[in-house]
C-alpha cells in the first residue's frame, strides 16, 4: 500500500495485463469482499484500470496503513476476495502474493496463544525464506493475546505432525499448517474432496507450502484446489470459457509457485484442454465438409 492507495487520491490501479485479459472493457462496479465475508461495492474505470469511487471507504473501514500488504484474488469477473497482512508482519512486497522475508511476532508456546502467522511469503530461492528483522511500526501489535485470541477462533494448536502415511481415513485426516489446526476453515464437503487428492498423491498437497501465510488464505487455496479439480473431473473444461480456463491454470501455477503440489492437476486439465480443442476443431471439420457437400 502505497500513499495513492491509503492517503491521497485513494485509488488503486490494475495492472494494464490482468485488466486486459480479465476486467471488461466498460466501466463496472466491483465487489470487494473480505476475510470476514463484508463487502464494498467499487466503481472499476477501465480506460485507467482502476478501482475508484467506494476504495477510500474500504480502505479507511480496514485501517489500512502504508506497508500493509494487500492481496486481489479475482473470484468472478466483478468480484475480489481480499486479503490483508500488515506492515507488522511483512517486509517488503512483490508479485500477486508477495515475495516477502517475514519475520514472525515471538511465537507463544503456551495453548490458546500464537505467534504471527498473517505473513504471506513467496519463496524465490532454494531452502527457506531469509528471516529479517521488521521495523517497529506505531500501530497494534498483531501479536497480542486480543488478537490472537480472535483471529484463532476455531483454529488450535496441535502437539505433533503427523505424517500422511498415519492417516488411516477421512476420520484420523487432520489439515495442519504452520503447527495448527485448519479444519474449522473450510465445509466438510472440501476436506473430504481434498482428501481424496492427498490420497491421490499419497501426501498432503500443502506440506511444502512456504512458512508464514494467512491460514484463511491457506484455507482458500485448498478450496479453489478442490473446486478446479472437481470442475476438471466433471468434465466441465470443455464447456468452459478461455478466459475461465486461463483464471484456472493461474491459479494452480500461484499455488505452485508457493510449493503446494497441484502439478498433477496443472497436467490433467492441460489434457482436457486439449482433447476439447481437438473435438472443437473436430467438429469445424465434419461441419465444414458438410456445408461444402451441400
Amino acid at each position: 500500500m502505497l500513499q495513492t492507495h491509503v492517503m491521497e487520491s485513494f485509488t488503486v490501479v490494475i495492472p494494464s495485463e490482468i485488466s486486459a485479459k480479465y476486467m471488461p472493457k466498460k466501466d463496472i462496479e466491483v465487489t470487494l469482499l473480505d476475510e470476514e465475508g463484508e463487502e464494498q461495492i467499487v466503481k472499476y474505470h477501465t480506460k485507467r484500470h482502476r478501482l475508484g469511487v467506494g476504495w477510500r471507504r474500504f480502505a479507511t473501514g480496514h485501517n489500512l496503513s502504508l506497508g500493509d500488504a494487500v492481496v486481489f484474488q479475482l473470484m468472478e469477473i466483478n468480484k475480489f476476495k481480499i486479503y490483508i497482512a500488515r506492515k507488522t508482519g511483512l517486509a517488503a512486497v512483490d508479485g500477486a502474493f508477495g515475495r516477502l522475508q517475514p519475520e514472525a511476532c515471538a511465537q507463544k508456546s503456551s495453548p490458546g496463544k500464537a505467534g504471527n502467522d498473517m505473513k504471506p511469503t513467496r519463496k524465490t530461492v532454494v531452502g527457506k525464506p531469509k528471516r529479517l528483522p521488521l521495523p517497529v511500526v506505531d500501530q497494534p501489535e498483531i501479536c497480542s493475546e486480543e488478537t490472537d485470541s480472535e483471529y484463532l477462533e476455531g483454529i488450535r494448536f496441535t502437539s505433533s505432525v503427523p505424517e500422511f502415511e498415519d492417516t488411516k481415513n477421512i476420520e484420523s485426516f487432520t489439515i495442519i499448517y504452520n503447527d495448527l489446526i485448519i479444519d474449522s476453515e473450510m465445509s466438510k464437503h472440501v476436506k473430504s474432496r481434498y482428501y481424496e487428492l492427498c490420497c491421490s498423491q499419497n501426501s498432503f498437497l500443502h506440506k511444502n507450502l512456504v512458512p508464514g501465510l494467512n491460514c484463511k488464505l491457506v484455507a482458500g487455496m485448498i478450496s479453489e484446489t478442490v473446486n478446479i479439480s472437481d470442475a476438471v473431473r466433471s468434465g466441465q473444461v470443455s464447456s468452459s470459457s478461455r478466459d475461465v480456463l486461463q483464471v484456472w491454470r493461474k491459479s494452480l501455477e500461484a499455488f505452485e509457485h508457493l510449493d503446494m503440489n497441484v502439478g498433477f492437476l496443472l497436467t490433467r486439465l492441460d489434457e482436457l484442454v486439449k482433447m476439447a480443442s481437438e473435438s472443437e476443431q473436430a467438429v469445424d471439420l465434419f461441419e465444414s465438409k458438410k456445408r461444402r457437400s451441400n
